[in-house]
């Protein structure tokens, strides 16, 4: 507080002094008042993300899926650059781009920061342009909608060349899966094999390698319809072209081992018939020899039994006819009783 006031000689009043606190810092600055009311999150009221939000971000395994709140907390945040050929096309909320995109997470998590995104081919520009909107227009939705097949081939094609080289594959798995079936069951057609041949990034695009498997199986089963119009197809699609001949090779060499296969086993399977078959002759020959044995041992014991009964029905004769003078056959003296002395009595 200031010190008294002393007259001096001059008559002017003496400079006050003042007294300072031990704490600057702490006399300067008013006290804090803690507010009666929760406070947003950090991660909505800045552009840093919280590892909180991070978190959040990183465990979402399809964006589609959140409720409208959450998806539109995404759209929240800084921006991160989208380019095509070099050339800046759009921006995309880095919180949704790292929601969406597994390449994107990647660099984030080696950097720590991604100023931009893009590619290289100047033909995705559209493709990029509809896949960043639909992106940012399905979070403001109360239900979030799946992306759309175009109308046309070509376009779908860049649309999924771009999606996959930015790590958005599942958001096209439904557009891939369509044209998919497609192209493996109708007929090739050059103005879709022309699009395949112009938009793939390598050898392993999903399409590249579902029409050159395509094509080479109609080469290796004939079924090339126009041998002449094939031929011209070919010429101008050369990368389809080359990367034929070593899936035909693959293939004809996988028949020939399936054809060889084949054949051994069904030599193999000849011979255990063959075996099986001897198996059963011996085992039917046996049984017709023990039906033989059989037939003759019944055969012989009902001979015995027919000689027994015929003995039995002679000696009933005789005893019957006992008390009658006649002439005997043979056969019946034999049943005729004897005495002692071997005469009859």
């Amino acid at each position: 507080m200031p010190a008294r006031n002393h007259s001096t000689t001059s008559g002017v009043p003496p400079a006050p002094v003042l007294k300072f606190p031990s704490d600057l810092k702490k006399a300067s600055s008013p006290k804090e008042k803690k507010s009666r009311t929760t406070k947003p999150p950090a991660s909505l009221t800045t552009d840093n993300m919280t590892g909180e939000m991070e978190n959040f971000i990183f465990a979402i395994e399809d964006f589609r899926d959140l409720d409208r709140e959450k998806r539109k907390q995404l759209l929240e945040g800084p921006t991160v650059q989208v380019t095509c050929a070099g050339q800046h096309i759009d921006d995309v909320p880095l919180r949704l781009l790292l929601a969406a995109s597994s390449v994107a997470r990647i660099r984030y998590l080696n950097t720590g920061s991604i100023p931009r995104i893009g590619l290289a081919d100047k033909n995705l520009k559209d493709a990029m342009l509809l896949l960043f909107g639909w992106m940012k227009d399905t979070c403001t939705k109360l239900k979030s909608y799946w992306l759309s097949k175009q109308t046309n081939f070509v376009s779908d094609v860049n649309l999924i060349v771009a999606a996959q080289q930015l790590g958005m594959d599942l958001y096209v798995k439904h557009i891939v899966a369509n044209w998919w079936a497609a192209l493996k069951n109708d007929p090739p057609e050059f103005p879709k094999l022309l699009a395949i041949e112009r938009a793939a990034p390598n050898a392993e695009f999903t399409f590249f390698r579902c029409a050159v498997n395509r094509l080479a199986h109609m080469q290796l089963y004939g079924q090339i319809s126009n041998e002449e119009e094939y031929q011209r197809w070919m010429t101008r699609l050369p990368k389809i072209a080359a990367a034929i001949k070593p899936v035909y090779e693959r293939l004809e060499e996988d028949r020939r081992r399936r054809r060889e296969e084949d054949a051994a086993r069904r030599e193999e399977e000849a011979k255990r018939m063959a075996e099986d078959a001897e198996i059963h002759r011996l085992w039917e020959e046996q049984r017709a020899m023990a039906r033989a044995e059989k037939e003759q041992v019944d055969a012989e014991k009902a001979r015995i039994a027919q000689e027994k009964q015929r003995e039995q029905d002679m000696r009933d004769a005789v005893a019957r006819n006992s008390h009658r003078v006649r002439t005997l056959t043979a056969e019946e003296a034999r049943f005729v009783p004897r005495g002692r002395n071997g005469m009859w009595r």
